[in-house]
């Protein structure tokens, strides 16, 4: 038996959905350890900062990377085309 909810081409916002979850999920589960290993931010100044990032600017990249890949996956899932299949009228979502 099979049982068609909404729209027939709306199972694609399932996926769409579904696939954002797992990013951001898989996303975070990665930059937690990300960030224990590069550790806290020194305080102080200029100087401090340097001699804090020689050797882990690629993990500080990694984490914004992922960070960007993540938010890009939560708009993917929120977007006007969400609202629009969930019946909103209103277009102006960004």
């Amino acid at each position: 038996m099979t049982v068609n909810v909404g729209e027939p081409d709306g199972k694609w916002m399932y996926r769409v959905g579904g696939i954002s979850a797992l990013v951001i999920g898989i996303g975070y589960i990665v930059i937690f350890p990300l960030f224990a290993r590069v550790g806290g931010p020194p305080s102080g100044g200029g100087e401090v900062w340097l001699k804090y990032l020689v050797g882990k600017t690629t993990v500080w990249w990694a984490i914004l990377g992922l960070n960007v890949l993540t938010d890009f996956s939560t708009y993917l899932s929120r977007s006007r085309y969400t609202l629009r299949w969930n019946g909103s009228t209103d277009t102006q979502c960004w």
